[in-house]
């Protein structure tokens, strides 16, 4: 019975090694404006999220650790690839966010600043 407890135990705490190691590579990006986002990063991570005022999105993988980092790009005004409509956006701010980064997003639609 001892022996159970104890590798149940040793699971339990590599089971939560693994989720402290996974966070520590999370970032979130919050939206302070009063207008929808979209952010991408731009690199291999495939983060994208529209992102509602008020509202925050968080990825929590990814940051490449060997980076160390991740470059992202948030946009306002973002109209996709559509029929009838050409891609674009309003206002853009680029900004690179190391782990267990918190981005805040202000100003306005046709300016943003990433902080």
């Amino acid at each position: 019975m001892t022996g159970k407890k104890q590798v149940k135990g040793i699971l339990l705490g590599l089971m939560a090694g693994l989720f402290v190691v996974s966070e520590a590579w999370a970032f979130c990006v919050s939206n302070a404006t009063a207008t929808p986002l979209f952010a991408r990063s731009l690199d291999s991570s495939k983060f994208q999220a529209d992102i509602a005022p008020g509202k925050q999105k968080c990825c929590p993988n990814c940051i490449n650790p060997r980076r160390g980092k991740t470059s992202l790009l948030i946009v306002s005004g973002y109209v996709p690839v559509s029929k009838n409509s050409q891609p674009g956006w309003q206002g853009e701010c680029r900004v690179d966010t190391a782990e267990s980064g918190n981005i805040t997003v202000t100003g306005s639609i046709t300016s943003l600043s990433c902080r």
